[in-house]
């Protein structure tokens, strides 16, 4: 996969994973793969719940994740697999580059997406706006 594609796909999952988990955009650039785990999380003993610690700000925390999550990390963790051409191992960073350093943002991964689907919106403070008052 093209380093492009890639981005992208990093991208996607991180954005989904923030969205289905509520964590804080940094917090996400801690977790270990032995630190992902799967309960059963209600007395019918039917719904399983991801649970993972992040260290953020407001320091370590467990996030229990809603129902479907587990798709996200597989969808990942199958990723990364296919990139190392084996499983990874339990102590490397979940969210990491192909070399296993970790991602510092993933800004220009949005920003470019943005521009791609031509959904960035100019500011009400821009200079060209205020050089038009």
């Amino acid at each position: 996969m093209g380093t492009h594609k890639r981005d992208r796909f990093i991208m996607q999952q991180y954005v989904l994973i923030l969205a289905s988990s509520g964590v804080r955009l940094g917090e996400l650039r801690n977790p270990k793969w032995n630190e992902v785990r799967r309960e059963t999380y209600e007395k019918d003993d039917k719904t399983v719940r991801l649970i993972f610690n992040v260290n953020g700000k407001t320091g370590i925390k467990e996030v229990v994740c809603n129902e479907g999550m587990e798709v996200l990390f597989e969808r990942f963790y199958d990723y990364r697999k296919e990139g190392l051409n084996a499983h990874p191992t339990p102590d490397i960073l979940v969210f990491c580059h192909q070399d296993g350093n970790p991602i510092g943002s993933i800004r220009k991964a949005f920003d470019s997406m943005l521009d791609d689907l031509n959904l960035k919106k100019k500011s009400l403070f821009t200079a060209s706006y205020v050089s038009n008052l």
